[in-house]
């Protein structure tokens, strides 16, 4: 499970740092083919830069800057396999390279080997080795590996060099789901979007959100809140057709969620353990979209933010009917 979630979200957040695109200056055919190759490359036309470089390599097959970037293209093109290919023939010309055992290891990473990643990652220069991206690289190499404690310290003796680095900041927040640490993501969210979220996609360009969503955490796990959803379905009549209650709820543990309460109409009571629960419930109406028989999910948002999200409800939808969400959530105080 961890492999299937984790390397998609990690392989948009890894850089190859280091791999450039620097023209070789051998005879002058070779010059050229590298330098049209580099300006493809960093243009993002991976098909038209990897002929030329394969060109190169025919006449000249230890030419370093031309498999490096060739490794870079297949790199970019999922290629992971053919790329270690290319970093091992590096290695036998110029070993113990720092930049290429990175490379290979984000490489094992992507392919979903980290423990072979670790064991690149170890050969590494000692001076090299405390690198931000390797320091990154093995944190992600035991997130693959479960190891969420150990991949935590990792990520924050990064932060402490550079408070604000983005990827280290967001990989650990992709952490605290595994954590159940709704505290540290609440603290996390705060660091990367501030206190005044808005809309869904200045938040999620850029940072790896899945299908515009943005970072949201399963409520079961939460310390603070919990809570159900009941959906009526009510045809054009206003005929009752469908009632489905769903706790399988996801939610931002963001201060917004503070917000979104005072929305809430709100009764105070205290539970069997001498808990004191505020319990809030809001209720909106909508006109479903068909996709194409059924509704699956229903969301909850605050200033165009999604901050409540129920999934999984497969209800059968008509044209005409009309749905309404009633939302009920505990908060302990």
């Amino acid at each position: 499970m961890v492999k299937k979630i984790i390397i998609p979200l990690l392989s948009v957040l890894i850089l190859i740092s280091g791999l450039s695109f620097t023209p070789s200056y051998g005879q002058d055919n070779t010059s050229a083919l590298i330098n049209k190759a580099a300006d493809f490359l960093k243009l993002g036309d991976v098909e038209n830069a990897v002929p030329l470089l394969k060109q190169v390599l025919e006449n000249d097959p230890d030419n370093i800057i031309a498999l490096k970037n060739l490794s870079v293209a297949y790199y970019r093109m999922e290629m992971c396999e053919d790329a270690i290919v290319l970093y091992d023939k590096i290695l036998s010309i110029t070993p113990n390279n720092s930049e290429i055992l990175f490379a290979k290891a984000v490489c094992y990473n992507a392919l979903g080997i980290p423990n072979e990643a670790l064991s690149v990652l170890d050969q590494i220069s000692k001076k090299d080795s405390k690198n931000s991206s390797v320091l990154l690289t093995r944190a992600n190499s035991l997130v693959l590996l479960g190891e969420y404690e150990t991949a935590k310290n990792y990520y924050d003796e990064i932060l402490q060099s550079n408070p604000n680095d983005e990827t280290a900041n967001f990989n650990k927040l992709l952490l605290t789901k595994h954590l159940k640490d709704h505290d540290l993501a609440s603290n996390l969210l705060v660091k990367i979007l501030g206190y005044d979220v808005k809309r869904t996609s200045e938040i999620c360009d850029s940072k790896g959100c899945m299908g515009g969503i943005p970072f949201l955490l399963p409520m079961k796990d939460s310390t603070k809140y919990s809570g159900f959803v009941q959906i009526q379905v009510r045809n054009s009549s206003g005929d009752l057709v469908a009632v489905v209650e769903s706790d399988t709820i996801t939610y931002t543990p963001h201060p917004v969620m503070d917000q979104v309460f005072e929305r809430f109409d709100i009764t105070r009571m205290i539970d069997h353990d001498g808990q004191v629960l505020e319990i809030g419930k809001i209720t909106e109406q909508f006109n479903p979209k068909i996709n194409p028989y059924f509704m699956d999910r229903v969301g909850f948002f605050h200033t165009d933010y999604l901050v409540l999200f129920a999934y999984n409800l497969a209800i059968p939808i008509e044209s005409g009917d009309s749905v309404t969400a009633e939302w009920t959530i505990e908060k302990r105080i």
